[in-house]
């Protein structure tokens, strides 16, 4: 188990939807935070992360079927899971 970021996306401004491949750093390092926080915690999972009044916050986790794509590699998504294995 890696506990690493592979990809990430924005989908949502304010009530806008906008679907990028890029994310402020500032969101990145938070994200990455978090996964340091909890190695193995899953093979393969989701973060949302939004920004609030009060700094980042983390939404939920979910199972990485549960995954809104959007503007993520997926190429290189796959390649990744496909790397995993199980011991």
């Amino acid at each position: 188990m890696r506990d690493e970021i592979v990809k990430y996306s924005l989908y949502k401004v304010g009530a806008r939807v906008v679907y990028r491949h890029e994310i402020d750093e500032d969101a990145l390092e938070f994200a990455k935070r978090l996964v340091e926080a909890n190695p193995s915690y899953a093979p393969a999972y989701v973060i949302d992360i939004c920004r609030t009044e009060d700094g980042l916050k983390m939404l939920e986790t979910n199972c990485i079927n549960a995954a809104g794509f959007y503007e993520a590699d997926l190429v290189k998504l796959a390649s990744s899971i496909d790397e995993l294995t199980v011991s």
